[in-house]
């Protein structure tokens, strides 16, 4: 898929079935409950993604320096059709080793982790990336 031409990547998790990676927000700070209500906006079932989709998302593009996470130069960069490296993005998901729903997860793009913690509460600024699964024929 030509990346500057579309406000999505799609990632192919199965026969037919694809992850949809929204182009627009990445940029964005926001708590964890904006994040979610923003989803909700933006309708076409786009949502926060599980913490298995950030890890799949990394793996996919993040790790083999797709274009979304370097620019022209080969450095990481923050504008654009790109992710951010300075915050972690939230997750759909708890905090695995947490007993409050207040205690959410969010993915490092610099690092590759799951974090939990310090900074992952729902009132915490973390940055926002969505997803949606869609079926292809």
């Amino acid at each position: 898929m030509d990346d500057t031409k579309n406000k999505y990547y799609e990632i192919q998790i199965s026969s037919g079935e694809f992850l949809e990676v929204s182009r627009d927000y990445l940029d964005d700070e926001m708590n964890w409950n904006d994040a979610v209500n923003l989803a909700l906006r933006l309708g076409n079932e786009w949502r926060l993604p599980t913490n298995t989709e950030l890890e799949l998302i990394y793996e996919k593009l993040h790790s083999k320096d797709h274009e979304i996470f370097i620019d022209k130069t080969g450095k990481h960069h923050s504008k654009g059709w790109s992710f951010c490296l300075d915050k972690g993005y939230w997750s759909s998901e708890n905090c695995e080793n947490s007993s409050s729903s207040n205690n959410k997860s969010c993915f490092s793009f610099k690092d590759g982790i799951i974090i939990c913690g310090a900074g992952t509460w729902i009132e915490d600024i973390n940055r926002v990336v969505f997803v949606r699964t869609k079926k292809k024929q």
